[in-house]
């Protein structure tokens, strides 16, 4: 049970940082005006990164 949660939540949890560096309309002008430090794919990566082994 506790894998098939995983597995039910694991992509919508990636999705929460955002769309791609590519479909998102205003990362750019929120890195530009310092708001965002990271993209959104990014943040994602370090997310995974940190999450799986």
């Amino acid at each position: 049970m506790a894998q098939d949660a995983m597995n039910r939540w694991w992509w919508p949890s990636l999705m929460m940082f955002g769309p791609s560096g590519k479909d998102s309309v205003h990362s750019v002008q929120s890195m530009a005006w310092g708001i965002k430090q990271n993209t959104n794919d990014e943040l994602r990566q370090k997310f995974v990164d940190q999450t799986v082994p």
